[in-house]
């Protein structure tokens, strides 16, 4: 558990494709932003009570387990609209072209606890602000969260460690991620600390000076 200013931070690696869910806690409350199957024993472990699960965008690895979990827990499911429409679509959350044996235990994620958000909006949780900033381009539900007194960013598959997220998947747009990073830059300084879905953390001064895809955007 890592401490930044006002919360905690843990990140929680796994899955079937390596996907890092992030924990955020105070006071024993938690959020998370993405699922993964085990961070259920740490929520176990450490009692925590779970208000929301924050989902970055729909491509299953990123809520692997989520039905199952679901049936043990009460909390908000936040997402967009684009995610809430398509989430048990196995075209748009890739089950479709994944072997059936490794992904045929994955089943539709229930949406009656979930709440649409949409770009811009601040979700309020306990007393810390989340900014929602859509980020279409990976995928077109994609969502970035931005807790400003943190500074940090939760980035999903939109900008990696050195890279950024594939535009060659369903409902994927490379002119739109580009627009979806200068987006997310123009909201957050240099010092900011970037969370992606998959890899190590990172910020904007790196990716500026070292990602081959974002340098000569700035």
């Amino acid at each position: 558990m890592k401490k930044i200013n006002n919360l905690n931070l843990e990140v929680v690696f796994g899955g079937n494709l390596g996907v890092n869910c992030y924990i955020l806690e105070k006071e024993n409350n938690i959020i998370l932003v993405d699922f993964v199957p085990e961070v259920e024993d740490i929520i176990k472990r450490k009692s925590y009570n779970l208000d929301m699960i924050l989902l970055t965008h729909i491509h299953f690895d990123h809520f692997e387990g989520l039905f199952d979990f679901q049936s043990r827990y009460n909390f908000k499911l936040i997402l967009s609209k684009y995610a809430y429409e398509r989430i048990n679509n196995k075209y748009y959350n890739l089950l479709v072209g994944f072997p059936h044996e490794i992904v045929s235990f994955i089943k539709d994620v229930e949406l009656k606890n979930a709440t649409i958000v949409k770009d811009m909006d601040t979700l309020k949780w306990r007393d810390t602000d989340i900014q929602i900033v859509e980020t279409p381009g990976h995928s077109e539900d994609s969502l970035v969260f931005i807790i400003h007194s943190e500074k940090i960013v939760f980035t999903g598959d939109t900008i990696f460690y050195g890279s950024i997220g594939r535009t060659d998947l369903p409902g994927s747009n490379e002119s739109q991620i580009f627009k979806s990073i200068k987006k997310i830059f123009s909201l957050i300084d240099d010092d900011y600390t970037l969370y992606p879905g998959h890899g190590q953390e990172t910020n904007p001064t790196f990716e500026k000076r070292n990602n081959f895809f974002i340098k000569n955007m700035f």
